[in-house]
């Protein structure tokens, strides 16, 4: 599958080449979504956001390109219930007869909506860091509904998986050395170097590009090969799962929210270990995705910047920093914020 060319560009850059199209009369399509608008030639799309950060728009066919060219392993084209489903937008969406997994989530009931001070520890490139585990070499021929013997790794159809030896899975593989190990320490390093940029602006876009590079790779895999991508999320759960304790009141895939200070977790700066990026900070979350660090907020489907509040999210969309008039990017001078 090839993927389209993706090039995100500030709204002044994106004004001063649409003169341009227009004048060389190239023409473009123009689709705006909650948080962005894309453009779109012949050749390429062009992603604007309208919060002036770019951190906001994913690029994975970019990234997809890359990995495809850079990894060698097992891409399955046929069986395992692998079908290509048209979406409303043109798209194909790939299933399978094993549902995808998911990122171990939490959030205690409790001390939902509580004001509380909490420590937050978070893992380095969580996603790349279980890319390094042993992963299923679906080359081999599996065995179904059996038991779970040493290097073998066991799948469930709900998604879920286990390498522990003699639990019941619906279909087993033998394990294999990881093909993604030269992909994660090449780009983890690139992640780190960005340390040594001066400008803080540019650093930030660089670390957020390497960091996309280390985390979209688990979601190509749905396309490719469930094996792999299921295998990716059991062993980043297992790892996360196992920090987490009586004194946790949040997890979020790759970080854990503690009412207490945790000698126990190790920290460094090392792959997959944690770092404490927060230090007895006031913070409350109304459920997993909605939570804010002082006046610091996070509610999955809104950038932070547009809200003050996780508990009053009224006229959200009126905050951005740029809005669209007519085919423009304008600054938007009726912000409340």
């Amino acid at each position: 599958m090839e993927y389209r060319k993706t090039q995100q560009l500030t709204p002044e850059e994106w004004n001063d080449l649409s003169y341009n199209l227009k004048r060389l009369h190239i023409d473009y399509t123009k689709h705006v979504y909650r948080t962005y608008v894309k453009f779109s030639t012949e050749k390429i799309d062009i992603l604007v956001s309208f919060t002036g950060d770019f951190k906001h728009i994913a690029t994975p066919g970019n990234v997809a390109s890359q990995f495809s060219q850079q990894v060698k392993f097992h891409k399955i084209t046929e069986g395992y219930g692998r079908r290509e489903i048209k979406t409303l937008n043109g798209k194909a969406k790939v299933v399978w007869d094993y549902a995808g997994n998911n990122g171990y989530q939490y959030a205690n009931d409790y001390y939902a909506n509580k004001e509380l001070k909490c420590w937050s520890y978070d893992i380095s490139s969580a996603y790349a860091f279980a890319m390094l585990n042993p992963m299923p070499d679906t080359t081999k021929e599996p065995r179904y509904n059996d038991k779970v013997k040493d290097h073998e790794i066991g799948f469930y159809k709900n998604g879920k998986a286990t390498t522990v030896k003699g639990m019941h899975a619906d279909i087993i593989f033998p394990l294999m050395d990881s093909p993604f190990k030269d992909w994660v320490y090449k780009y983890y390093k690139k992640k780190e170097d960005t340390e040594n940029i001066e400008d803080e602006k540019l650093r930030k876009i660089e670390r957020q590009k390497w960091k996309d590079y280390l985390n979209i790779p688990q979601g190509l895999l749905q396309r490719y090969n469930i094996f792999l991508r299921n295998a990716i999320l059991y062993y980043n759960n297992v790892y996360i799962r196992k920090y987490t304790d009586q004194s946790t009141v949040y997890v979020n895939t790759d970080s854990i929210v503690s009412l207490l200070p945790r000698p126990d977790i190790p920290t460094g700066d090392d792959i997959g270990q944690f770092k404490l990026s927060k230090e007895n900070v006031s913070f409350k979350y109304k459920d997993v995705g909605i939570f804010q660090w002082r006046d610091e907020c996070h509610y999955k489907g809104i950038p932070g910047s547009c809200i003050s509040d996780i508990s009053n999210i009224e006229g959200w969309m009126d905050n951005f920093e740029y809005r669209m008039e007519g085919d423009l990017v304008v600054k938007n001078e009726k912000k409340k914020r």
